[in-house]
């Protein structure tokens, strides 16, 4: 434990010297990384429907799209992305789509996270509910599971992680 603590105190001298705060009080090429690993129970929006779904996700003006699984109501992506974040105001909007031939693609389910409720830095993966995209209330569009880890401070981060080791 000791040897750990001590390799983090030489990372935080480290950074501490090379980490410049922006305006808004983060590191300048502060990083958001998503992955998004799979979605159930998705509610449908035609009654003739495959299923081939496929999930966004937007940040401030960047936008990642999965790649579309056919024919499957659970699927698993396991994809991941890094959005460049200068703010920390952003919020992620993260939207299951139901591809068509025919006709637009539809939104099933939607999801709103604001980039604050990631502010511990500590990395979250976790089922999340997704909404209906018209905002209509009630029953469930199905759930999406994410794994999120906003570094803001890799500063902060390190203290934080020097302060476990103590515990």
């Amino acid at each position: 434990l000791k040897k750990i603590k001590s390799e983090y105190e030489a990372q935080l001298r480290e950074t501490s010297k090379i980490e410049v705060a922006n305006q808004y009080g983060i590191m300048e090429n502060s990083v958001l990384t998503i992955t998004i690993l799979e979605a159930k129970y998705i509610k449908l929006s035609d009654y003739d429907s495959q299923g081939d779904l496929y999930a966004t996700v937007e940040c401030g003006d960047q936008v990642f799209k999965t790649q579309h699984k056919e024919g499957m109501q659970a699927p698993i992506w396991e994809e991941t992305v890094t959005f460049k974040i200068s703010t920390g105001k952003e919020e992620i909007r993260v939207s299951v789509m139901d591809r068509s031939i025919m006709k637009q693609d539809s939104v099933v389910g939607v999801l709103y996270i604001p980039i604050t409720t990631l502010s511990d830095q500590q990395e979250i993966e976790d089922w999340f509910n997704l909404e209906d995209p018209h905002g209509g209330y009630g029953e469930s569009h199905g759930r999406i599971r994410l794994k999120l880890w906003w570094v803001y401070s890799k500063t902060k981060l390190i203290e934080d992680r020097i302060i476990q080791t103590d515990e």
